[in-house]
Parts: C-alpha cells; structure tokens; sequence
C-alpha cells in the first residue's frame, strides 16, 4: 500500500514533502517537495534599526535560518557596520514533522511557519557616531502569494517530472537469497538513484516557480525592541524604543507584460525613541519619534532586480518641533550563488537630522534551508507485486 499524505512531511523552510509507494515509480499526487531559491527576507532588525538598504522592506518568503553582513553609511552619513541573525524557530526544530496538508489547512501551522525572530546589531565607526545599537524583533507574513508550499501548481510538476525520473530506474528484483547485508547495500545505492534522478528532476520545476512567483503579492508585519550605547559597548546597552511597520506587495498579477516582472510595495514604518547623532557635536544625540510612509517599485528576474522608493518622514524631537523630511534610493539586488544575495542601495535625505547627505550601503544576505530531494518514503521499497 502506498503512504497516506498525513506520512509525509514538510522537510524545511521552503520546502513541501513527496512521498513514494512501494511502487517507486508512482508518487503520490497530494505531495512534493522542493526548496525554492527566492530572494533572502529583509531582517527585521535591520528595519528596527533603520538600517536596511532600502526603507521599503518587501515581503518574501521565510527561510529556517537566514544572516546579513552589511556596510555602508546611515541615512545621517556616518558609517556604520552591522550583522543579523534570523531564525523561523517552528520551521527549524519541527518543520520535518509537519505534513503538506495540515500547512495547506490549518491556519495555526501556517502562522507557526511563516514567523521570523531576528536579532541584529550596527556600530558606528565614525568620530561623529561612535554608538552601537542592538534590536531584537520578529516579522510575521499574513499572507505570501509566492509562498511555494501553497502553489499546487508547482506540486504537480514536481509529481509528474518524479514520475518520468522514476520510471527510467529498473525496480530491485524481489529478494531471492544472499545475505542481508548484501541485500541492504542494493537497497541504499536504489535510494541513492532514486533521489538523484528526483532532484534532477525538479530543477525546471524550480526555475519555473521562481520565476513565475518570485515577485508576487505579500503583506507582513514586524516589531522590534532596541538598545543603544553612545559609547559603542554592548555591554552598556540600554533600552532604545521599540518599532513596528508594515509593508504590503502587489505583484500584477493577471496584468500581461507586469506580473513577471514587475511589482509595488507600501510602507507605514514606526520607530519610537529613535536616537540620532548632533550634526558636528562629538557623542551628542537627539532623541525623536519617526512616522515613515513609503512606496517602492521593483522590477526586473528572479535572478536580478532594480528598484527606486520615496518616503515621506515625520520626526517628532523631545522638546522640539515637528520636522518633515523625503527620501529617496536607488537600489540592486543580485543573486550572486545558490542562497547568497547581495544588495547595495543608495539615496538621500532631503533634511535629515545629524547632517543629511548621502548613504550608501550594501548587505550580504545568505539563507538556509534543509535541501531534500524527492525519495521514497522510509527504507527503499520492493517492486509492487
């Protein structure tokens, strides 16, 4: 007897199960599996601390675990270093425990999947901002239109191109003598060609779904807390604010010539207790309340993109007045090897506090996740009889 759906699992963060019959050679239609290559999510900490290249995050699909290095200047013109750290906890330590249905049905695992905790920090390297801050946040997507666990498109090509691959390989003759050993040796090399032929496969599958979806709809929402020293010491950190924001995509889709190509996203972004350095006064800050309203509009592969974002910023100082400012950038993101994407971004400030000018920054992001191949569920099976 074939494997009922609920025997397979969803084995990783971008990934959905298959599993075989006894009869290797027909899968069973209700599953698959497959980790996609879509671009790494912005970190949340990142965006708590007014760091990522871009102000405008876009939604993407979560990976189990996920980093970013990044460099450049702030959006006040002084340089700054920073690294994050991002983990989907529920995905990680239970994702290969997790069948395909309940995902697709059980709007509690689906919530659990999609949930991101980051931790992050940035130093300043300049005699104007020598700081360093810290934040720790999560990012939840509501709903994620590329999210490939739901795509039951890419589920059936998946099936078919695992049906075609297993047919090319000769079934074990059922065991008739010789010893064990011998016998599960024959077995282990049949499961070896079983998940070689499945992952080969699934590459045009992958290719398609990437291309197809890599930027379609999205909304997420993320929170933050963050710390600060003025000296630059860890150990001195002390309560910064908090932040919250969400930003919302629309893919085109069902629009010719757009939804493969194109896609808008908007912003509404929070930080509370913001600190920023005095323009010319060595270790001064001010301290102030930012409301952040933006667009951004992507365009370009699965492999490539460009993008430009206006935002509209509200700062409220303590013991100041209201001041109202406008940003812009110009941004790229390269997919440069398998889960290693670099992005660079510059822009400006038309009156930014500490100084203004122009930032530019870029960030190394990699993202993992677990990689199985189509195989047959448990041990390698007999032919059916």
């Amino acid at each position: 007897m074939k494997p009922s759906p609920a025997t397979c699992i969803l084995s990783s963060a971008l990934a959905v199960g298959l599993c075989v019959g006894e009869s290797y050679g027909q899968p069973d239609s209700s599953t698959a599996t497959n980790t996609l290559d879509l671009a790494v999510p912005g970190s949340p900490a990142f965006a708590a601390l007014g760091m990522d290249p871009t102000d405008v995050v876009h939604p993407s699909t979560v990976r189990e675990l996920a980093g970013a290095i990044l460099n450049g200047t702030d959006k006040n013109g002084n340089l700054q270093t920073g690294l994050a750290l991002d983990v989907a906890p529920y995905l990680l330590l239970a994702g290969n425990r997790v069948t395909l249905a309940d995902y697709r049905t059980k709007g509690a695992v689906r919530f659990l999947s999609r949930l991101q905790f980051s931790f992050g920090t940035t130093k300043g390297v300049s005699v104007d901002d020598p700081s360093a801050r810290a934040a720790a946040g999560f990012r939840f997507s509501v709903f994620d239109r590329a999210d490939p666990r739901m795509d039951t498109e890419l589920t059936d090509c998946l099936v078919r191109g695992a049906t075609l691959a297993f047919q090319t390989i000769s079934p074990l003759p059922p065991p008739t003598g010789g010893s064990e050993a011998e016998r599960t040796k024959l077995e282990a090399t049949q499961q070896r060609r079983l998940e070689r032929a499945a992952e080969e496969a699934a590459g045009p599958c992958r290719e398609e779904f990437e291309e197809r979806r890599w930027n379609n709809s999205g909304w997420i929402v993320g929170g933050a807390v963050r710390g600060f020293s003025e000296a630059g010491k860890t150990e001195n950190l002390a309560w910064d604010g908090s932040s919250f924001w969400t930003s919302i995509s629309y893919g085109f889709e069902g629009v010719n010539g757009l939804e493969d190509s194109s896609q808008l996203i908007f912003l509404y972004k929070y930080l509370e207790q913001e600190r920023t350095p005095l323009d010319g006064q060595e270790g001064q800050f001010s301290t102030q309340d930012v409301h952040m309203i933006g667009a951004r509009a992507r365009f370009g592969t699965n492999h490539f993109s460009g993008s430009f974002e206006g935002v509209y910023v509200r700062r409220t100082p303590v013991g100041g007045i209201v001041e109202t400012s406008y940003r812009w950038s110009v941004a790229a993101e390269k997919r440069i090897s398998n889960s290693l994407w670099l992005e660079a971004a510059y822009g400006g400030d038309s009156s930014a506090i500490g100084g203004g000018g122009n930032s530019v920054t870029t960030s190394l992001k990699w993202g993992f996740s677990q990689r199985d191949a189509p195989r047959p569920n448990g041990s390698p099976q007999h032919s059916a009889s």
